[in-house]
């Protein structure tokens, strides 16, 4: 484990700051929901299937609508 230095500090009051513990919840940091790509149009039925965030966080959204694979959605990763 890291040591909790200055640089350490700084980044969780940013953390702290910005409420990022809302998606990336303690001890994993995520909280393993969907965010949807910028751009992207929730489908209605989507919402009653998945655990899906109502916002986007800006992540550039070309590998989830521009590629096959893509599903518009993004799953919020674990910090750790």
């Amino acid at each position: 484990m890291n040591k909790f230095n200055v640089t350490a500090a700084r980044g969780k009051r940013v953390f702290e700051r910005e409420g990022c513990a809302a998606c990336h919840t303690p001890p994993l940091y995520t909280n393993n929901k969907l965010t949807p790509a910028k751009g992207f149009e929730i489908p209605g039925d989507h919402l009653a299937k998945y655990e899906i965030l109502p916002i986007s966080v800006g992540t550039d959204p070309d590998l989830t609508l521009k590629t096959r694979r893509g599903t518009g959605y993004y799953k919020v990763p674990a910090l750790t």
